[in-house]
């Protein structure tokens, strides 16, 4: 989505961020904008996978973090996003 919105281009092997995927990043909260975030869900899927770890210890902490996150989200400014990443539909 982030790459058909034009939020980040490829350039080559490399990919950028635009003015508006840095306005995107900065208006979210900080939380969902770590790296390792990405990277922890990906251990632990793929502990999932091998059946160390079962589906609900990964998804509990999730559900319970998301109406925080939402809240969170609801009360930051979007004003560098407006406007941009609309469909032309």
């Amino acid at each position: 989505m982030l790459f058909k919105l034009q939020f980040l281009p490829r350039q080559g092997k490399q990919i950028h961020s635009t003015e508006t995927g840095c306005q995107l990043i900065q208006s979210l909260p900080e939380v969902a904008t770590t790296p390792d975030m990405t990277a922890q869900w990906e251990s632990q899927l793929t502990s999932i996978s091998n059946k160390e770890v079962n589906y609900k210890s990964f998804m509990e902490p999730l559900i319970h973090a998301l109406p925080t996150l939402i809240m969170s989200s609801k009360a930051r400014v979007f004003s560098g996003l407006k406007g941009l990443g609309q469909s032309k539909y």
